[in-house]
């Protein structure tokens, strides 16, 4: 499940930055990732994952979502997990450095990318 949560996120992620909704450019990670586990989920369940934004501060986005087996909200909906997440963006200067060792272990024998 928390699997699903994070691609989830991610997805969400995905869709904001490729609308130039987000004040940074680039990627971003997975900092921290908090699940909470309501109800056990039987085999076969057409599941609904459902994702927000509820921050948005320099290269922090922090977000929300829920799984179940409905619309939020409606009745009979079952809430089987909750989960919050916050992605940062690194900063642009660490980016091109992580990218120029990687290019650099590619190009140099016996180079390391620990």
């Amino acid at each position: 499940m928390a699997a699903v949560l994070d691609e989830a996120f991610g997805h969400l992620f995905y869709a904001l930055r490729s609308a130039g909704d987000l004040p940074f450019r680039g990627p971003a990670f997975t900092a921290h990732l908090d699940v909470d586990y309501h109800s056990k989920i039987g085999a076969g369940r057409l599941l609904l994952v459902t994702a927000e934004v509820e921050s948005v501060a320099g290269r922090k986005l922090a977000m929300r979502a829920t799984v179940t087996d409905g619309p939020p909200g409606a009745e009979g909906t079952r809430l089987y997990a909750s989960a919050g997440a916050l992605f940062v963006a690194p900063r642009p200067t660490r980016l091109v450095r992580e990218v120029a060792r990687y290019v650099w272990c590619l190009l140099v024998p016996g180079a390391r990318f620990d």
